[in-house]
């Protein structure tokens, strides 16, 4: 396997026992980034004692991402391009992959693709959200497990509904055949129709924490036949409080199966998770990426709630060009800001066409005034009796 620019770089490093992590932070940040075209990676054969020293790490947040491939115009004619092919994946997935358009490789994916496929080490993989990690775990489970089976092979878990229902979306594209099957469990959606989804048969099941646990509970779901356990978003799911989920649906999977989770960040409890139920396992990761700066600012107003509808229209008019999503706490309060928003709205066109006509007047004393006393109350509000916008 050939690469002329693009280059893979391979480090392997063995830990002694007794390591500690000290001092890890974890911030919740939007971050923008682009992987490069060097991908290096980093191997460490560590053992149950082991943590990394002294370390800062920032969790991007989730967005319904979906799988980032790296499909670069650079013509293929070059010989020294890495491709998916090169990796060790056979036809069927292949044809799959190019039915979707992609060529190249992500870094993560060139990494961690051929060690899953050719080993049988337990796996850490450290990666971004957006770098293509899905397929980096996906592509060779459905290589693993594309015949037919009377039992579940593979579980991957998703902290959200949104990336458990993306990501069985993801495996089901594929596969260019008819296995594996892959089912997805989550909560607010029907048991009944989970349950006979289970009962025809699957090979994958993508799930949340809590759902599995529910399904493991009421004896749908049986893992003790699975080959692999896959933990996706690791640190999304730590920091959303699905540790005891987790050590639950651990005590009840085959032990002897293959673990596999992918992190944006690797904080002390995916370690203590690493340290219990993984026994010997590699890290790899991508290196020699430059994170950009945060392009998001997040501000905040306290405000009486009857207040918020006005402060809300203030800020839209103060914008130009404005685009945004508003978020609310139930349907009903979606629906009753849509209607305020439009009601607004309608207001706000009428009195621009009085004043392209002519026919409007300017602010009288009493408006001003009422205006003034809005952003006086905004300003003198007590912070007890406010809420957010």
């Amino acid at each position: 396997m050939e690469n002329s620019e693009n280059a893979v770089a391979q480090r392997v490093e063995t830990a002694n026992d007794g390591e500690n992590s000290e001092n890890v932070e974890v911030s919740m940040n939007s971050t923008s980034g682009s992987s490069e075209n060097v991908a290096v990676e980093s191997v460490e054969t560590t053992t149950s004692d082991e943590n990394p020293e002294n370390s800062e790490v920032s969790m991007n947040s989730v967005s319904e991402e979906s799988d980032v491939f790296d499909d670069s115009d650079d013509d293929a004619e070059d010989g020294g391009e890495l491709s998916f092919a090169d990796l060790g994946l056979e036809e069927f997935v292949l044809s799959a992959i190019e039915r979707k358009g992609f060529r190249t490789p992500s870094p993560i994916q060139a990494l961690a693709i051929p060690r899953l496929l050719n080993g049988d080490a337990n796996i850490i993989a450290k990666a971004r959200t957006g770098t293509g990690k899905t397929a980096a775990f996906g592509l060779p489970i459905v290589q693993s497990v594309h015949e037919e089976s009377d039992c579940v092979r593979a579980l991957i878990l998703e902290p959200t509904r949104e990336l458990a229902i993306q990501t069985c979306n993801e495996l089901q594209s594929f596969s260019s055949t008819k296995f594996p099957r892959v089912t997805v469990l989550y909560g607010g959606a029907s048991y009944g129709d989970q349950i006979r989804s289970l009962k025809k048969g699957c090979e994958i099941v993508v799930g949340t924490p809590g759902r599995v646990q529910d399904h493991l509970e009421r004896g749908t779901l049986k893992l003790d036949k699975i080959d692999y356990f896959i933990l996706d978003e690791g640190d999304e799911m730590l920091d959303m409080g699905f540790v005891e989920d987790i050590e639950t649906i651990f005590s009840q999977a085959n032990p002897d199966a293959r673990i596999l989770l992918f992190s944006a960040t690797m904080p002390k409890p995916i370690l203590r998770i690493a340290e219990q139920f993984m026994g010997d396992y590699e890290i790899c990761e991508e290196e020699g990426f430059v994170e950009e700066p945060l392009l998001i600012d997040q501000k905040y107003w306290l405000l009486r709630e009857g207040d918020k509808i006005e402060a809300l229209v203030r800020l839209i008019d103060m914008s130009p060009n404005f685009y945004g999503l508003v978020f609310t706490q139930t349907k009903n309060d979606a629906d009753t800001v849509s209607r305020l928003l439009d009601g607004a709205d309608t207001r706000r066109r009428r009195s621009m066409a009085m004043f392209r006509k002519g026919s409007a007047k300017k602010s009288s004393p009493d408006s001003e005034t009422e205006r003034r006393g809005f952003s006086s109350r905004l300003m003198s509000r007590p912070a007890e009796s406010t809420s957010t916008v």
